[in-house]
């Protein structure tokens, strides 16, 4: 008994330890990825603000062309909501709650399988005019608050999500190139 007894202690002071440490991590994590495309902020926009829109360019539906999405909310922009399910992107939901018209869109994203865990993610799409098209930034943050699960999760979020910002920055492009042609 004595030595269950010592793992259990060592098992407690290790995860105690790590539960501290995670408060030397920010509460606030962002990952965050810009492109210039050749095309100006009201044609961009019109991928953004339009959820149907996004099985054209996001990398989620990409990895899952069979993904379950129900529209519901206003049509466009603002107040605009999707819920989703898919065997391998999982499930959840996004809320639009903010859109300037070919400037800026903010969403909330909800996962269902860890909601628990991290609650939301707070995405924006910020439109910016330059010479040569529109600079396009794609930001998730993730506000940790005192969770110390989610802090150690958040060391993780750009490894995790910036990738996928990348490739949908680059299906826009694209998409809106093709358009063209």
């Amino acid at each position: 008994m004595g030595w269950r007894y010592s793992l259990i202690k060592t098992l407690i002071a290790v995860l105690a330890a790590l539960a501290l440490i995670a408060f030397a991590f920010p509460a606030q994590q962002v990952v965050e990825r810009s492109l210039v495309i050749e095309h100006s902020p009201d044609r961009i926009w019109e991928l953004l603000e339009d959820p149907p829109a996004w099985n054209r360019w996001s990398p989620w539906y990409e990895r899952d062309p069979d993904m379950r999405v129900t529209y519901t909310g206003a049509p466009k922009g603002m107040g605009a909501r999707w819920h989703w399910e898919s065997n391998t992107e999982g499930s959840g939901r996004v809320s639009v709650i903010s859109a300037s018209v070919a400037r800026q869109l903010d969403y909330i994203v909800q996962f269902e399988w860890f909601s628990m865990a991290l609650g939301q993610i707070l995405g924006q799409f910020i439109l910016e005019p330059v010479n040569s098209g529109t600079n396009l930034t794609w930001r998730l943050q993730l506000d940790a608050g005192m969770n110390p699960v989610l802090r150690w999760l958040g060391l993780f979020l750009n490894t995790v999500a910036g990738d996928d910002l990348d490739k949908g920055l680059r299906n826009i492009a694209a998409v809106l190139n093709q358009q063209t042609k």
